[in-house]
């Protein structure tokens, strides 16, 4: 009886440590998870952000009239054909 009780605390240390390794690596991939898609959406945020300067920095020099559709050209000579 006392020999069982002496080999389970024996064991313990070794359990704890098994369990403590698999909680470490649980945490670890819903860390991955988790950080995926945030680094996705926050580089997708950036991207649309960097288009609507480029936008607003090609549209500085147009002249707007109302009543005139927008042309889709992309070249000065092509806007004015």
């Amino acid at each position: 009886m006392v020999e069982g009780r002496l080999r389970k605390l024996k064991d313990k240390p070794a359990v704890l440590e098994e369990v403590r390794q698999r909680l470490e690596y649980k945490v670890d991939q819903l860390r991955s998870k988790v950080d995926e898609p945030v680094a996705l959406a926050v580089q997708g945020a950036l991207q649309e952000d960097k288009s609507e300067e480029l936008e607003i920095e090609r549209r500085k020099t147009n002249v707007t009239v109302h009543g005139v559709p927008e042309s889709g050209a992309e070249d000065a000579e092509q806007n004015s054909a």
